[in-house]
């Protein structure tokens, strides 16, 4: 009996970003508490040489007497961060030298599958994701995009406002923030006509001005930014439920949020860091492992990922 490495996928994905004019940003003032990056932002001190970059210019892991204690298997070779099996040649250089997609990467097979590997004892399959169709060969997938007619239905009262707006295309529910009354809100779209009596309150406790949306239907998981009194981003299930906060620190303004839904990574806008901050579906989704993919003059307050 043996089993087949179908390697770890992966895929190009194209970010659209909106910005408007630039604007001038003052200082940033870190408290007793924190740690001042090179980059200007606060990250907590007791993040300081615990082998995970925080800042998103990696200052927070320069200058280290020692080697941080690792929780994870695997290290960086020479500069000695902390990895998760997930990091290795996953695309993405997480080691300050590369050697996660070099050195590490000797006893990686390149996957054979566009999408998902499924392991069988003597074999294996290749499966799309949710929304995507296999083609003939059984290895690639791909998804078909039909035109429809477009016509304009009012699903509810125009009073009602949506400051952002995600779509569940598994289950037909469309979800949206109501700003007014901080509020999580999901309606059905398989009905004809709908009242405001039939709308779904997700979550309407602890949200402090909650500003953007996104979704990850096939994990039933729902995202979003809040830029109150405590600035983070938060998880939870599409019924509310197991909610916690995936990002809390060194964030500035964090606007637009998008998910990609292949790779099951979270983008985020941050308007005051002018940046654009990415985590990867490791550990939870805790946050930890997060990055900067973008900096850029200008305030980005929009993101979607369209697939290239």
């Amino acid at each position: 009996m043996y089993f087949v490495n179908c390697g770890i996928f992966w895929h190009s994905v194209q970010l659209l970003l909106t910005s408007p004019a630039a604007l001038p940003l003052s200082d940033v003032q870190c408290s007793s508490t924190e740690f001042k990056c090179l980059s200007g932002q606060c990250v907590l001190a007791s993040m300081r040489c615990d082998g995970h970059p925080d800042c998103w210019d990696r200052s927070d892991e320069d200058g280290c007497t020692k080697p941080p204690v690792c929780t994870t298997k695997h290290r960086c070779p020479h500069s000695k961060e902390c990895l998760v099996q997930e990091w290795l040649c996953d695309g993405d250089q997480d080691c300050k030298d590369g050697s996660d997609e070099k050195v590490l990467c000797d006893d990686q097979a390149q996957s054979v599958c566009s999408h998902l590997c499924i392991n069988a004892a003597g074999s294996y399959k290749c499966e799309c994701q949710p929304g995507f169709i296999m083609e003939a060969d059984e290895y690639q997938c791909k998804i078909t995009v039909y035109k429809r007619s477009l016509s304009q239905t009012y699903l509810l009262k125009p009073c009602v406002r949506a400051d952002s707006v995600a779509v569940d295309w598994l289950a037909r529910n469309l979800y949206w923030i109501d700003g007014v009354k901080s509020q999580i809100v999901a309606i059905s779209l398989t009905k004809a006509s709908v009242k405001s009596l039939d709308q779904s309150i997700i979550l309407d406790e602890e949200l402090d001005q909650p500003r953007s949306l996104a979704l990850l239907p096939q994990k039933g998981l729902m995202f979003w930014t809040e830029i109150g009194n405590l600035v983070k981003i938060e998880r939870a299930g599409m019924d509310g439920s197991e909610r916690k906060a995936i990002v809390n620190t060194s964030l500035g303004w964090p606007g637009g949020i998008t998910v990609d839904v292949l790779s099951e990574r979270v983008f985020w806008t941050d308007e005051r860091l002018n940046a654009i901050g990415v985590v990867q579906a490791v550990d939870k989704l805790s946050g930890k492992n997060r990055q900067v993919i973008l900096k850029r003059p200008g305030q980005p307050f929009a993101i979607k990922v369209s697939f290239v």
